[in-house]
């Protein structure tokens, strides 16, 4: 028997990281596959339901200062669509994982209630995770203000990596743990629907279609149904990039602050875009690791989240000891004197071509 039954609907809530986008466009890809099933994934064209969650937080959906936040209605219709369904529904926005608590109970009440809604949540382990999480805050540059646990606004300037990741495992993060613990995630979806109608996914990095096989298991859709989709990534930063980024941030920040609809245009959008789309790391640039001197504080962080989701009794669809990482799979670079010339280029035209662009 499926997690989802007749009538129901799948929300999943994410959170961010954790393997949301290769299966928001597999289910995207296989809408036709899925209505034949008796499953609504609405939507269109668009692979997930970014702009209906932000509708419902209250949010826009982009970080730029000036984009005003999606209308109630967009939430209002979305869920009407969903009421239509002939069967089963599945929804899919890792926004939903900045919920309060009050939000999640309206959002689950709004879609059907309690007796209708089950949640989905995917995992990833931590130490795949931080490190993650502190270079796309270097891409992100000056981020929006975030609804429930993620309330205050964080500044432009990123500290450094193993500062960053020091005060994070020390519990001083509230932005990074109001997604990732997934405990505190859990206990806060459990407490509007109960604990047998919530299930977790155990990404496997390994083994990219295991997120396919594990929620048409908990969908209830027929095997090979969700295929893997070739996308667009937005790639990771090596350390020797985000060296520079965050020093070039910093001189910007001291030096020649701007306005912060121009930075997001101009240092977002154009130098930190240009950059990743721009060039790729050389052979003898490192990727940006969780570094062995952490590793053993994020497993003893997981060791008790998997304790708790275990004491929940949530439904759990692969390995939950998959989120312990044994050994740190490479050596983060320590002090970077040298980097590529073309990491300076590619922010300066990244630069120049939005501020031509403001110019014309």
């Amino acid at each position: 028997m499926s997690f989802l039954q007749s009538g129901e609907v799948l929300l999943h809530i994410g959170p961010p990281k954790t393997g949301t986008t290769a299966l928001q466009h597999s289910l995207a890809q296989a809408r036709p596959q899925l209505k034949a099933q008796g499953v609504l994934y609405p939507g269109g064209k668009k692979p997930s339901h970014w702009t209906p969650s932000c509708s419902a937080l209250g949010i826009a959906t982009t970080a730029h200062p000036a984009d005003p936040a999606v209308p109630p209605q967009v939430w209002q219709d979305f869920v009407a669509r969903i009421a239509r369904r002939k069967d089963r529904a599945v929804v899919s926005s890792e926004q939903f994982a900045d919920s309060t608590p009050a939000q999640a109970a309206t959002f689950v009440n709004d879609l059907g209630g309690r007796d209708t809604v089950r949640i989905l949540l995917t995992l990833r382990p931590l130490a795949m995770i931080l490190p993650s999480s502190w270079q796309q805050s270097l891409k992100s540059g000056a981020p929006k203000p975030l609804p429930g646990p993620m309330r205050k606004v964080k500044s432009r300037l990123v500290k450094p990596y193993d500062q960053w990741l020091r005060e994070t495992l020390d519990g001083k993060n509230d932005t990074f743990w109001g997604r990732f613990d997934y405990a505190q995630l859990l206990r806060r979806w459990s407490a509007v629907v109960g604990p047998e109608r919530v299930a977790v996914i155990v990404v496997d990095s390994g083994d990219p279609l295991r997120i396919l096989r594990d929620a048409e298991s908990a969908i209830g859709l027929l095997p090979d149904t969700l295929q893997r989709v070739t996308t667009k990534t937005n790639r990771s930063l090596s350390y020797e990039e985000a060296v520079v980024v965050r020093q070039w941030l910093l001189e910007l920040e001291q030096k020649a602050p701007m306005p912060a609809a121009q930075y997001h245009q101009w240092i977002r959008r154009g130098a930190l875009w240009g950059l990743v789309d721009g060039r790729q790391p050389g052979p003898d640039e490192h990727a940006i690791r969780t570094p062995d001197w952490a590793l053993d504080a994020v497993n003893v962080r997981t060791r008790a989240m998997i304790d708790e989701v275990g004491r929940q009794g949530v439904s759990v669809y692969g390995d939950l000891e998959d989120l312990i990482v044994a050994q740190a799979p490479t050596a983060t670079a320590g002090d970077v004197n040298t980097v590529p010339v073309d990491v300076a280029i590619q922010l300066l035209m990244g630069l120049a071509t939005m501020a031509a662009k403001d110019a014309r």
